[in-house]
């Protein structure tokens, strides 16, 4: 049976329902580590899914051309080599990522274009996707699997911009071996960044106006990515960009699924956000997953804290408490965290119907399928 859910308008929000990225919205504690670490396989048929994986995915940077008649840009070895002269650098946005990456901005000769490039060391990435499958071959996130994305879902001149991945304009090789992803410069920083710059406590009505075109705008991204048979499999604040024009770009595609991904197998992204059937299916909807991420990625912005720590069985009593009694039980006994640290009102309390809804469809713990019912509210009309 279906949900209907409206959505405020455009015209409802301010701006037009544009969300300018000068505008602050609420501060969060720390970021969630990143999904890049090894893990160790539950069993020995987990191990064999994750090789698997990661053999196909090999098999595919390796042999796809560099374009297709679609006009699709894909992954091709040797990477071209990094010419300086045609950018030049400004400096380090961010640092000390795992792995001993960082981001760094470039400004493109001539055009002026500023251009954010992550860098991936050569003792991360290694010299190919097969020595790095050697290597770790329990690994189920893959820089080459991002580098495929990336060139594929990012391309200028591709059909696939309809996938909202954030504007890729190329990988390179520089002479010790590291390679640069350079990609489009987003000033305005990502989902996480403008939490943290809130001035409206939660439940103000001002905030609520201004994160909804942010949610739509998420929610249409992934719904596009879903639309090209892919799923991302790490959403959180910290993988979407806001763009100057207001609309969220996608990026960091180390765990996304381009084979069947409504039988994923293993687990990625970061605790808070995994779908709870993750844990305890053989196999799972990631694409339904990257839902369920986008419901809590909704909840943070509207209240300005993570609903829990993590989705796995006993890892955190507030999701145990939320799969028992339900969402709505779960936000009454939940209580707000003001701008000052102190406890608030019942989250409950401050969020609109409309969200409370929306969050009902998205985060549920036990029908995966009912989350796509909140993609049939979304405005016809892009704001």
């Amino acid at each position: 049976m279906g949900v209907k859910l409206q959505l405020p308008s455009a015209a409802q929000m301010p701006d037009g329902g544009r969300v300018s990225t000068k505008e602050a919205l609420g501060p969060l504690s720390v970021k969630q580590a990143p999904c890049y670490e090894q893990r160790q396989p539950s069993n020995a048929q987990d191990a064999q899914d994750a090789e698997a994986l990661l053999a196909a995915r090999t098999t595919t940077a390796l042999l796809e051309s560099e374009t297709t008649p679609a006009g699709k840009r894909h992954l091709v070895l040797p990477l071209p080599q990094f010419d300086p002269s045609r950018y030049e650098f400004r400096r380090v946005l961010m640092k000390d990522l795992r792995n001993g990456g960082c981001i760094e901005l470039f400004e493109e000769t001539g055009s002026g274009l500023l251009l954010a490039a992550k860098r991936l060391q050569k003792d991360w990435v290694l010299e190919s996707p097969e020595a790095f499958r050697q290597a770790n071959p329990l690994l189920l996130e893959s820089p080459w699997q991002e580098l495929e994305m990336c060139l594929r879902l990012g391309s200028p001149s591709s059909v696939d911009r309809v996938s909202r991945a954030n504007l890729c304009h190329g990988a390179f090789r520089e002479p010790n071996g590291d390679i640069l992803l350079m990609s489009e410069y987003s000033p305005g920083g990502d989902l996480f960044d403008i939490v943290t710059r809130c001035r409206e406590e939660p439940g103000a009505v001002e905030r609520e106006q201004k994160i909804w075109p942010v949610i739509v705008s998420l929610l249409r991204a992934v719904q596009s990515l879903h639309e090209l048979g892919v799923a991302h499999g790490d959403i959180s604040l910290e993988n979407a960009l806001l763009g100057s024009d207001g609309e969220v770009r996608l990026i960091d595609f180390e765990a996304a699924v381009s084979e069947n991904p409504s039988q994923t197998r293993g687990t990625r992204g970061k605790p808070s956000y995994q779908p709870p059937e993750m844990h305890t299916a053989p196999s799972f909807d990631a694409c339904s997953g990257d839902l369920f991420a986008c419901g809590v990625c909704a909840y943070v912005l509207a209240v300005g804290d993570y609903p829990w720590s993590g989705t796995r069985p006993g890892s955190c009593r507030g999701f145990d408490f939320f799969q028992r009694k339900g969402l709505e039980s779960f936000l009454a006994h939940r209580r707000v965290r003001n701008l000052d640290g102190t406890k608030g009102k019942a989250v409950g309390e401050i969020l609109s119907p409309e969200l409370r809804q929306l969050l009902v469809l998205l985060l549920d713990p036990l029908d995966p399928v009912m989350r796509y019912e909140a993609l049939k509210t979304l405005p016809c009309e892009r704001s």
